[in-house]
């Protein structure tokens, strides 16, 4: 049971995720990710994991700009 007293509700953020089957080496993928993001001024406000993919919450704003960055770091099409 979890006791809340409120609820925050924030459009001003999205996720931004990279997933693979494969992720034997997670911890290089976020840290890959994370320095993708961080060089390129994006401040990542949240982060969730999981055995096949790394999810960061970043500024809304940000998210063009982040899609591009991830796409070039993990060269993606």
């Amino acid at each position: 049971e979890v006791d809340s007293h409120s609820v925050i509700h924030d459009d001003q953020v999205a996720l931004v995720c990279i997933s693979s089957l494969d992720f034997d080496e997670s911890q290089v993928v976020a840290g890959h990710m994370f320095r993708a993001l961080g060089e390129n001024g994006i401040n990542i406000q949240g982060i969730s994991t999981s055995v096949s993919s790394v999810t960061c919450m970043i500024s809304s704003q940000d998210l063009d700009k982040a899609l591009t960055v991830l796409r070039r770091a993990f060269i993606l099409p």
